[in-house]
């Protein structure tokens, strides 16, 4: 397993930690961005746990948890799918 970390500037910085081999298997999202409800961030960590350390399996994740009537603040899906991203290292 390994461990990656990205900060990753927005409109907003966000903060990833991740611990991953082919899959996600932790991973802690924090920041200065806000959503609402404000606990939904643990749900978008839930959500990304066992996904495929693949780009585009990472942004249907995130486009998924923002669709689900989540509202962000200070990022969108894109980028928070590049801040993930950017902490493992995929091609």
């Amino acid at each position: 397993m390994r461990d990656g970390r990205n900060i990753y500037k927005a409109q907003k910085l966000i903060k990833v930690k991740v611990k991953y081999d082919d899959r996600i298997r932790e991973i802690e999202i924090n920041g200065d961005f806000f959503l609402h409800p404000e606990e939904s961030i643990a749900d978008l960590e839930r959500m990304l746990v066992g996904v495929e350390t693949n780009k585009e399996k990472i942004r249907q994740k995130v486009k998924e948890f923002l669709s689900s009537g989540v509202e962000a603040f200070g990022f969108d899906a894109e980028t928070m799918s590049e801040a993930i991203i950017g902490a493992i290292k995929v091609d």
